[in-house]
This record gives C-alpha cells, structure tokens and sequence, in this order.
C-alpha cells in the first residue's frame, strides 16, 4: 500500500486529528463567482445568526447604558474622537484616519458611539457572508464583543477586507483601492491581510496597480496635510509605547525569527484556501503587534467551529490579570497548524513511498 495515503490519512486519527479538522471547513474556499457571492449576501439569516446580530447589536445599546453610569468613556472611541479633535494622545494608526474619524466627532456621543458600533457588527456580518466564515460564531465572540464595548476600529477593517474581496470579484478596481486604504488603519492586520487579498483576488495586474492608486493618493495627501506624519508617530510610539498585554505576537520572545513563519504557507504547494488561511495565521503570529481583536479578521474566513471557540478564552480576563489575552496565541497557531499539516504530511508520505536509488 502506498504510504502517501497512509500519512495523509493519520491525523484523522485521535482527538488531535479531530480537534484539527475541526479547525477549518472541509474546503476552505474563497468565492470566486460574482453571482455566488450575491446569492450568499442575499440570503436570509438563519436563526443562530439573527440571534447573534441582535446579541451584538444589543451589547451597543448595554454598553452605552455602562457608560451612562461610568465616570469613563469608552478607551477605544474616545482616543479616536480626541485625535479627530487635534489631541494625538495615545493614537497609533496612520493620520489619514483623522478624515474619518472627524465626522463622528462631530455627532453626540451616544449617536456616534452607536453609529460606530453598528459599524463594526455590520463589518463583520459583511465579512463572513463574503468569505465564508461562520457568522454567529464571530458575532457572539469575546473579541466581537470588546470590540464594541470599547469602540475598537476592528470591525471596520475586516468589513474593508470582505468589501476588497467582492469588488475584486467584479472587476471594480476603484472598491478594491478604497477598501485597501480602509483595512489599512491597522497596516499589521488590515494592511497586510489586504495586500495578500489583492495578490489572490481573480484580478488582472493593470487593475491590482489602478488599485494601489487610491492608497497610494490618500497616503501622499496626508503628508501634504500632516507633514512627517510617519516619523511623529515613530517617535511617539518609541517614547510611549502601546501596550502589549493583549498582543497574540511570537515576536515579543522569538524576534525576527517569527517570521520564518511566513515561509512554509509561501514555499509548499496546497490550495489557494489553504494558503490564506495559513498566511493569515502565520501574520497574527509573526507581525511585531497583534491585538487579540483582529483575530475577528480569522474569524471572517472559512473556519471550522474550533477557532471562535477558543476565542472566548478571552473572557479569562475578568478573572486573571490581562496578560491571560496572550493565550490567545493559541487560535491562530490552531489555524496554521491544521492548513500545513495534511499538506506537510502528505510531503512526507510521497517521500517515503518514494523507491530508494
């Protein structure tokens, strides 16, 4: 019998196998036809589904009564609404989010602060209907829900990530360079999440370049506006660093080295789905910062059950200090495990049933 089958069938075998099956979707495909991914956002909500879109929506309308009765406004909104006001305290993302944020500033808090939250659920909603990821799960996920507590931009950027993926699939380069910009707040998730799209999208390289105009536009208008703007906020992120106690990063122990990661996802072969799957795995665990709330940018992608699963071990925090986030790690090295390793095994097995010289 040969033994190629014999290695890729073994990790079926025992609750490790299982677990890792569990990880992804049998086939971890990204639409590719237009009409599929219309019928796919068309499509009724299932029961799951519209119970966790009114969990989510309904964890806005909590989470401004909390605040009613707090003497603190949410951490996440109010660095946003500060910085639209001239105040660039604790503003880490690139400055021509300023244009964004500006109109929200100018709404009242509860109006802005909905607004904003409705925002990032509907990112997310948008998100899983496009790639394929299980809605519910990442609705009623830790990080759906700290998001919105703290008016976290996440939701945003993995909304900008479906939008790139489905006016790529209708050839409207002008969407694509507009979501990239967008996803791009974070340039460690969205920026590089986004760029991996780009260069797996069923586009045409003229178009992947018309795309990059728009990005490439509204960074050189920033620089017009905010003069330096890149080497001020090095400067500040040097002298005030961001904390880190809920970065899912390798890089914090290993250095550089986390980004030998990246290699095998890029150098063996396996499906396009698979391979995104692992390069979005291998960024959360290789880039230099990975707050524990991007994990809603793998949440958004054809998982199995597994992974979102995993992701409400973020609720240990209300029982350990925050540093217990970190062991959120273990979501996107599951993912990275379960893409390489039939592929890996397989490898092995076709070398073993090779005949010897």
């Amino acid at each position: 019998m040969p033994a190629a089958p014999q290695a890729s069938t073994a990790l079926s075998r025992g609750w490790i196998g299982r677990a890792l099956s569990s990880a992804l979707e049998r086939r971890p495909l990204l639409p590719r036809d237009p009409q599929v991914l219309a019928d796919r956002l068309r499509a009724r909500p299932s029961r799951a589904e519209a119970f966790a879109i009114g969990m989510s929506v309904g964890a806005i309308g909590l989470s401004l009564w909390i605040y009613a009765q707090l003497p603190v406004p949410p951490n996440d909104y109010d660095v946003y609404m500060r910085a639209a006001r001239g105040e660039l305290i604790f503003f880490y993302y690139p400055y021509w989010a300023l244009w964004l944020f500006g109109p929200l500033a100018a709404l009242p808090f509860a109006w802005g602060f909905s607004l904003w939250g409705l925002i990032n659920v509907g990112g997310v909603w948008f998100a899983t209907r496009v790639f394929g990821g299980r809605t519910a799960p990442a609705l009623l996920a830790f990080q759906m829900l700290y998001v919105v507590f703290l008016g976290s931009v996440a939701g945003l950027i993995v909304g900008a990530l479906g939008l790139l993926w489905w006016g790529a699939l209708r050839h409207r380069w002008p969407i694509v360079g507009l979501a990239l910009i967008i996803a791009s707040l974070k340039i460690q998730m969205g920026g590089v999440l986004g760029l991996i799209l780009l260069l797996a999208a069923p586009l045409r390289w003229r178009e992947r370049w018309l795309a990059l105009l728009i990005p490439s536009a509204v960074a050189a208008l920033s620089l017009l506006a905010w003069p330096g703007w890149p080497s001020d906020l090095w400067r500040y992120a040097q002298a005030t660093p961001p904390n880190d106690w809920g970065s899912l990063s390798l890089w914090r122990w290993l250095g550089p080295w986390a980004l030998l990661l990246w290699l095998p996802p890029l150098l063996l072969p396996m499906s396009q789905g698979r391979r995104l799957l692992a390069l979005a795995a291998a960024n959360a665990l290789a880039a230099p910062y990975y707050q524990q709330t991007d994990l809603l940018a793998l949440f958004a992608l054809p998982l199995g059950w597994l992974p979102p699963l995993l992701g409400q071990l973020g609720w240990l925090v209300f029982f350990f200090p925050p540093t217990v986030l970190r062991i959120l790690a273990v979501v996107p090295a599951t993912v990275y495990v379960a893409a390489l390793a039939p592929v890996i095994a397989h490898r092995l097995g076709v070398q073993r049933a090779s005949p010897s010289p």
